[in-house]
C-alpha cells in the first residue's frame, strides 16, 4: 500500500551473495537474559511452554532457506523449518508450539554453494496476546501506571535514522533500521549496541498513535533534523500533515484517511531534532560512515528558522508547541522565526 509514496525511504537488508564458501544467515544469541545481555552479545529471546508463535520472514531469491530455533544450550530443537523463497520479496509465515519454557537461539541460513538471496525482516510474536504487534500485557501494564504526561516517538538519538513512512508498512515488511555503532552520547556502544546496529522498525506512526490512545498518554513527536536538508525538511512537514491535515484537502490526510482514520490526530507537541549539538552527524549513513561535527547553536537556529515555518502551514487548525532539543541556543534578531 502507498509503494508510491514510500519508495524514497531506506531501510537495510541482508544479503548473501550466491555460491557463497560459507553458510550465510543471521543468529539471534541467547546470553544471560532480556536487556542485561551486555554489549555485543544480543538479547535473549524468551519462549513460554506450550505458547503458539508465529514467525514471519520477509526474503527474495531462489534459495532453500533453513530456519531452527534451538534452546539455550542447542540440546534440543525447539521448531525446525525449510523454507523455499522467490525471486520477489514474499513474506513466509510458520506457526508452532513451544514444547519448554527457556532462552531460546534462532538462526536462519542456507548453505554455502546457495543461490543469492536477500533476508528482509525477522519477527516471532506470540500467535496471541499481541495488539498492533506488541504484548499486550506489557500495554495494559503501561495503562495501569496511569502516566499522563507527554510520550516521545520515535525517540531520541534513534530520531536521525529513522524514516517515518516505511512505518505505513505491513510490520513484517518493514526493514530495520541501522545506526552507527558510536551514535548517541547517552549509551555506552551506541543505541543498538546490542544488536550490531540494527534496530527493529516494529512500532509505526499509527501504531504509536493508537499506543498513545490506549494507555492514555499525550503524543510528542521528534522530526528527523540533523543537517537541514530540504529533505528532511519535506519530510517532517509530510509527518505533521499526515498527523493533522484535513482528510479532504490535503495529500496526506488523504493517505490517512484511506488507512482508517479519517478524524485528524491533532498533535500539539513537536521536538525538532535530537540533541543536535552534541551528536555527531552522519549524512549519507550507512552507505558511507563519513561524518561532520555536531551543529552549532547557530546552525541549529537556521535549521529551525526553515522548518518551522513549513511545518506551520501543515497544521493551520492546531496550534503546535515546539521544543528545541539541544543546549544554550543562540537566536539572533535575524533568527526571530526560530525563537516564535
Amino acid at each position: 500500500m502507498h509503494d508510491d509514496l514510500i519508495s524514497g525511504d531506506v531501510g537495510s537488508s541482508i544479503h548473501c551473495a550466491a555460491n557463497n564458501s560459507k553458510e550465510c544467515g543471521i543468529e539471534q544469541g541467547s546470553y544471560f537474559e532480556g536487556f542485561d545481555s551486555g554489549v555485543g552479545f544480543g538479547s535473549s529471546i524468551i519462549l513460554s511452554k506450550n505458547m503458539d508463535y508465529t514467525l514471519q520472514l520477509v526474503v527474495k531469491g531462489e534459495a532453500s532457506i533453513k530456519v531452527f530455533l534451538s534452546d539455550a544450550d542447542a540440546e534440543e530443537y525447539l521448531f525446525s523449518a525449510t523454507i523455499t523463497s522467490t525471486s520477489n520479496w514474499t513474506t513466509i509465515s510458520q506457526t508452532f508450539t513451544s514444547p519448554a519454557t527457556t532462552n531460546a537461539t534462532l538462526r536462519i541460513s542456507a548453505l554455502k554453494s546457495s543461490p543469492e538471496w536477500w533476508l528482509g525482516s525477522t519477527s516471532l510474536t506470540p500467535a496471541s496476546n499481541t495488539w498492533k504487534g506488541m504484548r499486550i500485557d506489557v500495554v495494559d501494564g503501561l495503562k495501569a501506571l496511569k502516566n499522563r504526561g507527554l510520550l516521545r516517538w520515535p525517540g531520541g538519538c534513534f530520531a536521525p535514522f529513522y524514516r517515518w513512512k516505511i512505518g505505513l508498512l505491513p510490520p513484517h515488511e518493514r526493514p530495520p533500521i541501522e545506526t552507527p555503532p558510536d551514535n548517541c552520547a547517552a549509551v555506552p556502544g551506541g543505541i543498538n549496541a546490542y544488536t550490531d546496529g540494527m534496530m527493529e522498525n516494529g512500532i509505526g506512526v499509527d501504531d504509536f498513535m493508537a499506543l498513545c490512545e490506549r494507555i492514555g498518554m499525550v503524543p510528542a513527536i521528534t522530526l528527523r533534523l540533523s543537517l537541514g536538508s530540504e529533505e528532511e525538511i519535506e519530510e517532517a512537514a509530510d509527518l505533521i500533515e499526515y498527523l493533522n491535515g484535513d482528510a479532504n484537502g490535503t495529500k496526506w490526510g488523504r493517505v490517512r484517511a484511506s488507512r482508517g482514520r479519517v478524524e485528524p490526530f491533532n498533535v500539539e507537541h513537536v521536538y525538532v531534532g535530537n540533541e543536535i549539538d552534541r551528536q555527531t552527524r552522519y549524512p549519507t549513513y550507512p552507505n558511507s560512515k563519513e561524518t561532520i561535527a555536531a551543529a552549532s547553536s547557530s546552525e541549529y537556529a537556521e535549521m529551525m528558522s526553515n522548518m518551522i515555518p513549513r511545518i506551520l502551514q501543515k497544521s493551520p487548525t492546531i496550534k503546535l508547541k515546539i521544543f528545541a532539543v539541544s543546549a544554550n541556543v543562540e537566536v539572533s534578531e535575524g533568527d526571530e522565526s526560530a525563537r516564535k
